[in-house]
């Protein structure tokens, strides 16, 4: 007897329950003819080893209370099952009914080594979470969504069907796991991660996570995501904008992606001229700054710090993150340079403005304490 209902989708490709009913006693004579149960009792050490794996990274729990408080509501109940004989995939199989979810994972040998073969749990974390996150965010996008136009090409990740709702969705989904990723590793690692979803086909991130920042500076007004929702679909009806910062926009997920694959001079045309196409955007900026600072540049990547901190700072607390990290960054290269009372300086300004939970305040604080002049 099948241990778990069937999902849904299987179900109707079954063409119903007498379908599905069929189809699992042709298993259970699957099972019999080859003996597939010796076949699994032999390996069941391998399983047993698999299962806990599984049940160690499940339990860490980090990153979905960190969800959680993000989304200001909870996350649904959740059980895990593990489908070892499924073919890899890179993705799982989620449902909720009412009210508890069930998340379906694809486990496979990832890599032999000296320790023996190794599952795929390197991403399992993040992806249990992305997936916990569709149970709260997929609501939030109404039924019949349709801005108008295409929907873009690639922007529902292979996994949906064509449609503006289940684009949406998707986009969601990535802009808050980058968010959390932001808090987590910083910020850098958010705009590499983004850079790969938006070349992937997810054209709207970087705007969602414009807004993003805007909630995480003002959860008293927006003390769950359900309710700051309008202004991120929003996002997808005003795609036209400005062509300028469309412009922009495009010539500085080009820079960061050049950057990111090493051509820094080709990443410092791009972002130079992002710069100019929105004079007013300080991440084009801090990019620009992080750019000239690997390449040597020390006195431009001075200024472009300079610049996106004093265009945060204009803008208020909707880029508090932006204005902490361009602070961060340049005392950093401040302290390397030796001037360790401009950087203890910065360092103690980034402080005032971020949290205590920001993921940069511990490096600004062992450099405010640091001995020396």
């Amino acid at each position: 007897a099948a241990r778990v209902p069937p999902p849904g989708p299987w179900l109707a490709a079954a063409g119903g329950v007498e379908g599905w009913r069929a189809y699992a006693q042709a298993l259970r004579d699957f099972v019999r003819v080859s003996r597939f149960d010796a076949f699994y009792d032999s390996r069941r050490p391998l399983y047993a080893r698999l299962e806990a794996e599984a049940r160690d990274e499940a339990r860490r729990g980090g990153s979905p209370r960190a969800a959680e408080a993000y989304l200001g509501t909870r996350l649904p109940r959740t059980r895990f099952v593990l489908a070892p004989l499924l073919p890899w995939s890179d993705g799982t199989v989620f449902e909720v009914r009412e009210g508890t979810s069930s998340l379906r994972v694809s486990v496979h040998p990832a890599a032999e080594g000296s320790g023996g073969t190794r599952f795929g749990f390197d991403e399992f974390g993040g992806s249990v979470v992305h997936e916990l996150i569709h149970a709260v965010t997929d609501p939030l996008v109404p039924e019949g969504f349709a801005p108008g136009g295409e929907v873009p090409a690639g922007c529902n990740d292979g996994n949906a069907r064509p449609s503006w709702r289940a684009c949406a969705q998707e986009h969601l989904v990535y802009a808050v796991t980058l968010r959390l990723l932001a808090a987590d590793l910083g910020e850098a690692a958010e705009r590499a991660q983004a850079a790969v979803y938006v070349n992937g086909g997810f054209p709207f991130l970087p705007r969602l996570l414009t807004e993003l920042r805007g909630y995480e500076g003002a959860r008293r007004r927006w003390p769950t995501l359900a309710r700051f929702a309008p202004r991120l679909l929003a996002v997808f009806r005003t795609r036209g904008g400005n062509p300028g910062e469309e412009r922009a926009r495009a010539l500085s997920e080009a820079g960061v992606a050049a950057f990111l694959a090493g051509k820094l001079g080709e990443a410092r045309g791009l972002l130079s001229r992002a710069e100019a196409a929105a004079p007013g955007d300080p991440e084009i900026a801090l990019n620009l700054g992080v750019c000239l600072d690997k390449a040597g540049d020390a006195a431009g990547a001075l200024k472009a710090y300079g610049r996106a901190v004093d265009k945060a700072e204009a803008a208020g607390r909707r880029w508090w993150q932006i204005e902490a990290t361009a602070l961060s960054s340049r005392s950093d290269l401040l302290w390397r340079r030796g001037d360790r009372r401009e950087a203890r300086a910065d360092a103690r300004r980034a402080l005032d403005l971020a949290p205590k939970d920001w993921s940069g305040r511990a490096d600004m604080l062992r450099r405010v304490e640091a001995p020396g002049r």
